[in-house]
């Protein structure tokens, strides 16, 4: 006797009558016995003959029964990927329309995946709350049943949660998330497209953990990245990957390993038209040049990026190439034009609320004005950037900005100075601690 194709086929025709287990508890029957029943746990023949009598139903039906239960499944599989394809062709107010109507019941084996797709849908309306929800109840549902991991759609409500958070500036939530879902993964599943998933979230991994300037472990990411290219059937994220590892290759000062990487995924994402790609690569390009000291082939790339600025789908991106406009304009001694551009770097993060490249603006305009000897208006930004770092956990960027707040208020007011004096050794106490592996 096939327990499983038993428990299946009851179970469906108990659906099929709207009933729950509790309405159909007897004598010699209860909900547990159901439950076990349904789940193809092997029961008494009489308990299952029994729960057979109560749903009306012919035990001789089952295979018949499942056959038209699995042709409906196939069908409505190919209606939600057909949605999925919707979602991905941007338009999402259809795709969500057209899963309002399939009226999916809540113990329906697809419902994970519906609430999957329903979240991916209001993540690209901008609606990111919503998102959520149907994000979380997506992984409810796909926890508590033996067929909620369809697709590998449990794995996928927490990847997308992550970028829900790390969108929010919840860098550290972020992390735990992409750790779940990786986690989470099943390398045998179904899904066809399960490498681009893995790769995608592993990549995604190494953007939260560079945004935290954990460069050491997003480089061994990124680098095991390298390492399966060939692999990765996907040009955004083959671009992504060289764009990364350049900018962690920048900020530990290796600038040739930088440009090398830069110009590979500037030719990728040129061929493959991704404007995003390409203008960020070019913007690292300009970053690497400018610790050279080379101004006129830093600028050169710069202005390159900036000549697409409106082709941009990523409106944050442009605040990264203002920033640098402001320092490559600083060195030049043209502070009324670094200004401007600083200015402009710091509305853009605003209006997009990034609070890594605002952190970045802020900074730089307390460069500046310390430059010019504008004390005052150098503690405003400096003061502003500190509060942002501490809640991102960038410790390096506080101990960086207490530095400079050390500095600034040397020439206003002295003791004010000491206590930033006193907040930048802390911050060094407790990086020594951590290097050392002592921190709790």
């Amino acid at each position: 006797m096939n327990f499983v194709k038993i428990g299946k086929a009851l179970r469906h025709k108990r659906k099929q009558l709207g009933k729950h287990a509790k309405e159909l508890v007897c004598e010699n029957l209860t909900q547990p016995t159901i439950s076990n029943i349904e789940r193809g746990v092997p029961t008494k023949i009489k308990s299952i003959t029994l729960y057979a009598q109560q749903l009306d139903f012919d035990l001789s039906d089952v295979d018949i029964t499942l056959e038209s239960e699995e042709q409906k499944l196939n069908d409505l599989n190919e209606v939600l990927e057909s949605i999925s394809h919707t979602i991905d062709s941007g338009n999402p107010a259809e795709g969500l329309k057209r899963l309002k109507q399939l009226n999916i019941s809540s113990e329906h084996p697809y419902i994970t995946l519906v609430h999957y797709l329903k979240g991916r849908c209001y993540f690209r309306k901008g609606n990111l709350k919503q998102s959520e929800k149907h994000f979380l109840s997506g992984i409810r549902y796909a926890e508590n049943s033996s067929e909620g991991n369809i697709q590998n759609v449990l794995c996928q409500c927490y990847s997308e949660l992550s970028i829900i958070y790390y969108k929010q500036n919840n860098i550290q939530k972020a992390l735990v998330y992409i750790d779940i879902a990786l986690n989470s993964f099943d390398s045998l599943s179904s899904s066809y497209d399960q490498n681009y998933m893995l790769y995608t979230m592993k990549f995604n991994k190494a953007v939260y953990l560079e945004k935290q300037e954990r460069m050491e472990e997003c480089g061994m990411i990124l680098k095991e990245l390298i390492k399966n290219i060939q692999h990765i059937d996907s040009g955004i994220i083959t671009a992504g990957i060289y764009e990364v590892l350049a900018d962690v290759n920048l900020k530990m000062k290796n600038t040739k390993e930088a440009i090398y990487l830069a110009e590979k995924g500037r030719g990728i994402a040129r061929r493959n038209q991704l404007h995003d790609r390409n203008f960020a690569l070019w913007i690292v390009l300009g970053s690497a040049y400018l610790i050279e000291g080379k101004l006129i082939k830093a600028e050169n790339c710069i202005s390159t990026a900036l000549t697409f600025e409106n082709k941009l789908t990523q409106g944050f991106l442009a605040s990264k190439a203002y920033t640098k406009l402001g320092y490559l304009c600083m060195l030049k001694e043209e502070y009324h034009e670094s200004n401007d551009a600083l200015s402009r770097a710091l509305s853009i993060a605003e209006k997009h609320n990034n609070d890594p490249l605002k952190i970045k603006a802020l900074i730089a305009l307390g460069k500046l004005n310390s430059e010019i000897r504008n004390f005052k208006e150098s503690i405003f930004y400096f003061e502003e950037a500190l509060p942002l770092a501490k809640r991102l956990g960038l410790e390096e960027k506080q101990y960086l900005i207490a530095m400079e707040l050390v500095n600034c208020w040397k020439e206003i007011n002295r003791e004010r100075s000491i206590h930033y004096l006193e907040l930048a050794h802390r911050l060094y106490m407790s990086s020594q601690k951590k290097e050392l592996g002592y921190d709790d």
